[in-house]
């Protein structure tokens, strides 16, 4: 699939107004004194707006969050954000609102992210509840898919308004052109692993001992490998993120999937092999690649010699099992004008707001009224995740917050596997144990 959404770009939005209407040439000398002012009393100033510093990344969604400023300023004269985008990649975007946390500089309020520094911060009281905000204005927490607002919660208390959200890296992407021209069934919601398998088997092609195309190339990060841990019936840990579960049968028998597609079958890059992901699968040098809604982007930017579609990964014995991951909006503890953020905050969660985002290029909304909406539902591959959407599984995160260390031991211990050094079998004891030992430590 080649074609792009047809729809006006949402960052070519009309410009706002300018300062206002000119002052009439014949201005009298001394502005009139104002009603109830003594004589000879000046008048009092004019109400300056209320100021909020809102922080966000560079890119598309920065972009996106200064525009829906600079309207939200225009239909909002008595506040006003002030945009404050920082660079990427994720890391050192974290460490500077760390260090503004720190050095007390932070602003108001912010984009968060809920694999990252949502729930430690909320711990650590670094972002204001909402419920008190919520109660007063009646607002409507049932626009929101309740995984969200599940996910939002945090010991009892709403930390943050989703903004988008997505299935996880439970896409499969594929080169339709390639399985067409050879006479393969195309990818389907009904697809197993014996079927990837077998359509991997035939689209990996050698010439003079090399590999020209791998048949897949999947996650193997944490997040990627969760997909068929789940669909076999597993999960990395319990739900209360408090026990590692990865090395119980159902766990096992998924990473054992990939690692025959790596060892066995032979039809996937080796992590040495892999230079730049969404190149590879533009230029045709894989046909299949697993990734997330954003992988949408790959085809549209990149691909232009072939037809491309997208269906979910296979099923496992479970089906086919993501894990749900959101970005909310929340206000910091030290705000000085946590009012006037929170009105922003709603701004940025309206259905319009949510479809603005995935028309800029990055993840829908919240709200199925946003995946759901008729222009984006137009679009095929956008249809296909929503309807993932419907029946995907929740967040699990360790509970004291050392994700990231969580996700290092993972990467540390398997990509000897995926390096077809040593066997699923071989190393699950210590994954299980070198996990376990983070896990237990003391929230971050």
């Amino acid at each position: 699939m080649k074609q792009s959404l047809s729809r006006r770009s949402f960052l070519q939005m009309t410009a706002l107004s300018s300062l206002g209407v000119a002052l009439a040439a014949c201005a009298p000398a001394a502005p009139a004194a104002q009603p109830g002012a003594a004589a000879g009393e000046a008048p009092s100033a004019a109400a300056q707006p209320t100021q909020i510093r809102f922080h966000a990344r560079i890119g598309v969604q920065g972009d996106y969050y200064t525009a829906m400023a600079e309207q939200f300023n225009a239909e909002h004269p008595d506040i006003e954000v002030i945009p404050e985008n920082f660079p990427t990649p994720n890391p050192e975007y974290f460490q500077k609102i760390s260090t503004m946390i720190a050095g007390g500089t932070i602003g108001d309020a912010m984009w968060a992210a809920s694999i990252h520094n949502y729930y430690n911060y909320a711990a650590a009281g670094q972002y204001v509840a909402l419920d008190d905000f919520i109660a007063a204005d009646s607002y409507d927490l049932g626009q929101f898919y309740p995984v969200a607002i599940d996910a939002c919660r945090f010991e009892g208390n709403m930390y943050g308004l989703p903004w988008i959200v997505h299935p996880g890296r439970i896409g499969l992407y594929y080169n339709q052109t390639a399985f067409e021209e050879a006479g393969l069934e195309l990818p389907s919601a009904d697809w197993t692993y014996d079927d990837l398998l077998e359509a991997s088997l035939a689209l990996t092609k050698q010439e003079g001992g090399q590999t020209t195309q791998w048949g897949f190339l999947p996650e193997t990060d944490y997040f990627g490998l969760v997909i068929p841990i789940r669909s076999f019936g597993g999960d990395w840990m319990n739900a209360e993120g408090t026990q590692v579960t990865v090395d119980e049968e159902a766990a096992v028998a998924g990473l054992k999937m990939f690692e025959d597609i790596h060892q066995l079958h032979q039809v996937t890059p080796t992590p040495g092999q892999i230079d730049d992901k969404p190149q590879m699968w533009a230029s045709g040098r894989v046909a299949m690649v697993q990734s997330g809604y954003w992988g949408q982007s790959w085809g549209k930017n990149f691909v232009k010699d072939f037809e491309w579609m997208v269906a979910p990964m296979p099923k496992g014995p479970e089906g086919s099992r993501g894990m749900f991951e959101f970005d909310p909006n929340v206000i910091l503890a030290t705000s000085k004008a946590p009012q006037a953020a929170w009105e922003f905050l709603k701004y940025l969660s309206t259905k319009e707001a949510g479809v603005k985002i995935a028309e800029a290029g990055s993840v829908p909304g919240g709200r199925p009224d946003v995946w759901e909406d008729e222009g984006l539902m137009s679009y095929e591959p956008h249809a296909v995740f929503t309807e993932i959407m419907k029946t995907i599984d929740p967040l699990v995160m360790p509970n004291n917050f050392r994700a990231e260390e969580l996700f290092q031991v993972a990467k540390n211990v398997l990509d000897p596997v995926w390096l077809g050094e040593k066997k699923i079998d071989d190393v699950i004891g210590e994954l299980a144990s070198a996990m376990q030992m983070v896990m237990d430590q003391p929230r971050v």
